[in-house]
């Protein structure tokens, strides 16, 4: 499995966020504070077997919960 593309809006630090991810191996590197983390827990809700993911405010962007939180994942097989 190898994850193509990726989509998260407004989810704790990204306002929006719209990755092709092109090669076989990927590194994030950046800051502190650059939502590296927050990525990385967007692809394990996106991926993760569990069918109830508990969220609080803290996890919406802005702490605005009038607006869902959408997070997508497409996957395919390695080339």
């Amino acid at each position: 499995m190898k994850i193509r593309h990726i989509r998260i809006e407004r989810f704790r630090g990204i306002r929006e966020l719209e990755w092709r991810v092109g090669g076989a191996f990927v590194c994030l590197v950046g800051p502190g504070d650059s939502t590296k983390t927050t990525n990385f827990d967007a692809f394990e809700f996106a991926l993760s077997a569990l069918w109830n993911i508990l969220f609080d405010d803290s996890d919406f962007y802005d702490a605005d919960t009038g607006a869902p939180i959408v997070i997508t994942v497409t996957v395919g097989k390695p080339v």
